[in-house]
């Protein structure tokens, strides 16, 4: 009776095994897409293969983003520039003349720029980075920046990989192999090496060189990581299309047009909007543009008739056009645009205390680049204390010249008119907060305006000192010069809620911590 309670459990259990090895399995390849070989070279011997099925339906900007650098040859003798073990092994961004030569790898090029790619994370269903699948490297804080670079996840990457920089698009799979050098298998390889065997740190012996910016390469020798690589040294990828449908490109090269602007086209704000046709014997893949001659390409929506959304630099703007084949030929017939762009932003315009501002008013549109000048004018018995926001001066005119990409341009006039209520003759003490010495201690009067302006006289030590200042929007404002045995400053504080009249502070310069205070004696001073 035990025996068979056993029995029927262990049968249960083993049900419950294969059920789930079942689920656990990658279903079988869907015979409607793409497959492509990565042959892995590791020095001058090849490494092993590494079938991808690659997902045509679900992502199919990627997949054909990265079909087109496989047809087009530009990966042709790229090598893998970054392996970080159980995490990525990352290659398709750089390439050499000769992968066999025995030299000194000193020199490389970069992969051609096809235009950035739009993120399809979150195109088709969630695929995430798990080990065996292959995604598309991007520039980090911007998810639409994939252009060549491709990664194998080296393990479970799926809570770091999918959450961050918009999710890193999956877009291809390993398939499974027993063969011991096809497949994963090949893929377990790279997390045998490690920055102790078979990872070299480029920065560590070649200084400000260009290929110092290898600091993860990986090399075919694990006895040191402290030695230049040679070229025949590194690990290569072949990369081709097993079941390529679409026929290779023709003879001749694709062509585009744009349609014409008029010629005193002007526009304000916002993306510009330019429209063309492309055509090619076999097919167009895409049609890239920029504006400029050193901004990288962005891929322009449709090909055969296409669009681009340009967002364009303030003044004038021209945008170059050119299609590309299935094979990564490039149209030659110029193809370009060139239009005026105003960027304007308003004008937060903001006047505190009693006054007015020549020359701008609020809301006003600025253009963006422009110069503008403006001026304060103060009310009768009122006085100008300086701008604030986006433009800081203490002159009553300013001239100033709006930003190049400013979203928003705040100024702020500030006029004294929270002090005619304290206006008046103010007398008072400064002294030592220790122990009294002549030197730190004297009378004090100041004679203050309704404008914030005062005057007024220091007596201390048998001299007499005239000063002259004013009172900032807060009440504050500071006193600097030689009386008595050396150069002092003031710093005094105007209460401005004590509608009595006290002005306090403090006397720098001298022995400890002086403080002094002043209080009103007669108000109402013109």
């Amino acid at each position: 009776m035990r025996t068979a309670f056993l029995a029927r459990w262990f049968l249960l259990i083993t049900g419950f095994l294969l059920i789930g090895k079942c689920f656990a399995q990658s279903p079988e390849p869907n015979p409607s897409n793409t497959v492509v070989r990565f042959e892995i070279i590791r020095g001058t011997n090849t490494l092993g293969n590494v079938d991808v099925e690659l997902f045509d339906q679900d992502k199919p900007q990627t997949v054909q983003n990265f079909l087109l650098y496989v047809q087009s040859g530009a990966y042709s003798n790229t090598f893998i520039h970054r392996l970080a073990q159980n995490f990525v092994v990352q290659g398709g961004g750089y390439t050499v003349a000769n992968p066999t030569n025995p030299n000194q790898f000193t020199s490389f090029q970069s992969v051609s720029n096809f235009g950035r790619l739009p993120n399809e994370f979150t195109t088709g269903p969630r695929l995430s980075n798990t080990f065996g699948t292959i995604a598309m490297a991007k520039v980090g804080g911007d998810p639409n920046s994939a252009t060549s670079q491709w990664f194998f996840n080296l393990g479970n990457n799926s809570t770091n990989l999918d959450e961050q920089n918009g999710g890193f698009t999956v877009f291809g799979r390993v398939i499974e192999s027993t063969n011991a050098t096809d497949g994963t298998n090949v893929l377990q390889h790279f997390n045998t090496l490690s920055t102790n065997a078979g990872i070299v740190n480029l920065s560590r012996f070649n200084g400000g060189s260009p290929i110092a910016i290898f600091t993860e390469l990986p090399v075919a020798f694990t006895n040191s990581t402290t030695i230049n690589p040679n070229y025949n040294q590194l690990y290569y990828t072949r990369i081709s299309v097993l079941n390529r449908t679409n026929p290779p490109a023709g003879p001749e090269p694709p062509t585009i047009s744009v349609e014409a602007l008029s010629p005193d086209a002007r526009f304000t704000n916002g993306l510009v909007t330019i429209r063309g046709t492309a055509g090619d014997d076999v097919g167009v893949a895409r049609v890239v543009y920029r504006a400029g001659t050193n901004t990288a390409f962005e891929i322009a929506s449709g090909t055969t008739n296409w669009e681009a959304h340009v967002a364009p630099q303030p003044g004038f703007n021209t945008v170059s056009f050119q299609s590309i084949d299935t094979d990564g030929h490039f149209s030659t017939n110029s193809s370009s645009v060139t239009f005026f762009y105003v960027a304007t932003v308003p004008l937060d315009l903001q006047i505190v205390g009693a006054g007015k501002v020549l020359g701008g008013t609020n809301g006003q549109e600025l253009v963006v680049g422009r110069s503008y000048t403006f001026t304060a004018k103060h009310a009768p018995r009122r006085s100008f204390i300086g701008w604030s926001g986006s433009v800081t001066s203490a002159n009553a005119t300013i001239t100033f010249q709006v930003p190049v990409g400013a979203t928003n341009f705040t100024v702020i006039a500030q006029f004294a008119n929270a002090l005619p209520q304290l206006a008046g003759l103010y007398r008072g003490l400064f002294r030592s907060t220790g122990t009294p010495g002549l030197s730190d201690a004297g009378y004090m009067t100041l004679l203050l305006r309704a404008n914030g302006k005062y005057r007024g006289e220091i007596f201390h030590r048998g001299g007499r000192y005239s000063y002259t200042g004013q009172f900032d929007l807060s009440g504050s404002t500071a006193v600097q010069g030689s009386f008595g045995e050396g150069s002092r400053t003031f710093t005094m504080k105007l209460n401005l809620t004590n509608s009595a009249g006290v002005i306090g502070g403090t006397l720098l310069g001298g022995n400890g911590i002086p403080e002094l205070q002043l209080e009103r004696i007669a108000p109402s001073v013109p």
